[in-house]
């Protein structure tokens, strides 16, 4: 397991982690991004995480 913040490009807002989600269901598979860009992120081992800004919800 990998507990980490990382500091992203990205806006504000909810995103769809679309490394672990199924294709147009997003559920349970979100990351929340802060104002300042930043993301608090928990991945399983060997779990990925990809996000970009048309993955906003």
């Amino acid at each position: 397991e990998l507990s980490r913040t990382f500091a992203t490009s990205l806006p504000g807002g909810t995103y769809c982690n679309v490394a672990a989600a199924a294709p147009g269901d997003c559920a349970g598979n979100t990351v929340e991004v802060g104002d300042d860009g930043k993301a608090e992120v928990t991945l399983p081992a060997k779990g990925a995480l990809a996000l970009h800004a048309d993955a906003k919800e």
